[in-house]
């Protein structure tokens, strides 16, 4: 079995070599000969991977993946598009289990795991048993009372009431449980539920002031961070002064002082958090600066004194900062129309490259086929048009190629390369990058082939490199001719 075993050794000097390797053995018949990894995510904000170990499945379906863990952690087990999510147990040296075809699949943006595996001989103590049974109670008693959470006057006397009750049989049959990830992973699902029984103070002083922050624990930081959702807007947190704090020499003190006149919001720690959380989101939005932004990212980066938050910033700040003009565009390799390409390729051959991705279900991506093929036309010989569809159904894009044999450029299927999704942030449709001929981001988001909200076009660049490339041929005066 050909198999890379990533960060064994790197882990083990880290770890003092107290981690264990657990053992993955799977079957996925379906997907003989296809590529599977285990892959965790690095930190709670950019949800960026990292592969544990990945390999071959062999034609009969098996395979095998070895992870080193410390404690107890939530991994995904991916092959093609398909994920599904593994608690990686310390106390559980190997685990056995079967990937079946009907896994869900997932949505183009940052998708979270979707679908279970089927584990066979699975311990009653094991994490991924008692998860599983914790969630039927809770699927469960949800069926049952979540109408009652849609109307208010029946919260009190209805869905109180059967909450209380139900909580005292999760307590009875899992408070002695020694496993401090599972009552964790139990206090916070049940979170906003008890946070409509007792109110937000009372969860505040229960489960936040004063206690330590889990930060390898997923359900707990969702309930942090949207406890804390939109605390940069209380107070004083207007536009006007959001935009002041971020042009102010001390820009992260000043972002600080607004997060403090909201309630619940007396720990350094978890301001900082609120900080990176709300920079993330800041640094979307076209009424604010990207360097103001990550200008505050910066400072926290170097002042912070929680180690971690400097690593998170520097994580966030990579992640926003990737695809930035200037940077290097991530190299992918392809096949269209019976020829090997890659982005490295086109940029040694001196290409620009028009990175698209679509999808055959988006009507707005398949609208702007007929003005890609246009652009093709007219700017082929100094552009090369790259399409990379994104359709989870490999037989939609197939049928889309055979019913427009007429398109010339490329036209490819992502190959269910989740990783290329990842490098291009490609969460909405359709997305578009410009990548000058020695590789470099130029555009990140580039103008698409429709006019935007100022009737621009991407085709006034083309036009610019078009003149670039042939300034006798090209008339000044002819523009877009």
């Amino acid at each position: 079995m050909n198999r890379i075993l990533l960060f064994g050794l790197f882990c083990c000097v880290m770890l003092n070599c107290y981690a264990t390797t657990v053992q993955l053995f799977g079957n996925a018949p379906s997907f003989a000969e296809r590529n599977v990894k285990v892959f965790v995510h690095q930190d709670p904000f950019t949800n960026t991977r990292q592969t544990l170990d990945e390999t071959i499945i062999d034609s009969s379906g098996k395979f095998e993946l070895n992870a080193i863990v410390e404690k107890i952690t939530k991994a995904f087990i991916q092959i093609e598009e398909k994920y599904a999510i593994i608690y990686l147990d310390p106390n559980t040296t190997s685990y056995q289990f079967h990937f079946p075809a009907s896994l869900a699949k997932n949505s183009v943006s940052k998708s979270k795991a979707s679908g279970k595996l089927i584990f066979e001989n699975l311990a009653s103590d094991d994490i991924n048993t008692l998860i599983l049974e914790f969630n039927l109670l809770l699927d469960d008693f949800m069926y049952q009372t979540s109408v009652y959470l849609t109307m208010p006057t029946l919260q009190d006397s209805l869905f109180k009431p059967q909450f209380k009750k139900f909580k005292a049989k999760i307590d009875s049959m899992y408070s002695g449980i020694d496993k401090p990830y599972y009552q964790d992973f139990i206090t916070f699902s049940l979170a906003p539920l008890e946070e409509v029984n007792n109110g937000r103070r009372w969860m505040y002083k229960k489960f936040i002031k004063d206690k330590p922050i889990r930060y390898n624990h997923d359900l707990y930081f969702r309930y942090l961070t949207s406890f804390y959702d939109n605390t940069l807007r209380i107070g004083t947190g207007s536009k006007s002064d959001i935009q002041n704090a971020l042009n102010s020499n001390n820009a992260l003190e000043e972002v600080k002082n607004i997060i403090r006149q909201g309630k619940y919001s007396d720990r350094e720690d978890i301001i900082e958090l609120v900080v990176i959380k709300s920079m993330m989101e800041l640094f979307s939005n076209r009424a604010y600066s990207k360097l103001e932004v990550m200008k505050v990212l910066k400072q926290l980066r170097s002042t912070s004194t929680f180690p971690i938050h400097r690593q998170f910033a520097t994580n966030v700040l990579d992640y926003l900062t990737k695809l930035d003009p200037g940077q290097m565009a991530p190299n992918f390799s392809y096949k269209a129309n019976s020829k090997s390409n890659s982005l490295e390729k086109h940029a040694k051959n001196g290409k620009w490259v028009y990175l698209h991705f679509w999808a055959s279900w988006h009507d707005a991506s398949i609208a702007e086929f007929k003005l890609l093929e246009r652009l093709h036309e007219k700017y082929g010989k100094h552009i090369k048009i790259v399409s990379v569809s994104v359709d989870k159904d490999k037989a939609n894009f197939d049928r889309f190629k055979k019913l427009n044999r007429f398109y010339k450029w490329d036209i490819i299927h992502y190959n269910f390369d989740n990783q290329l999704l990842d490098d291009y942030n490609v969460a909405q449709l359709p997305t578009y990058y410009l990548i000058d001929s020695i590789g470099r981001i130029k555009e990140s988001p580039a103008l698409g082939p429709s006019p935007d909200g100022t009737h621009k076009t991407i085709e006034e660049i083309f036009f610019k490199i078009k003149l670039q490339n042939e300034p006798k041929r090209s008339k000044v005066g002819s523009k877009f001719n």
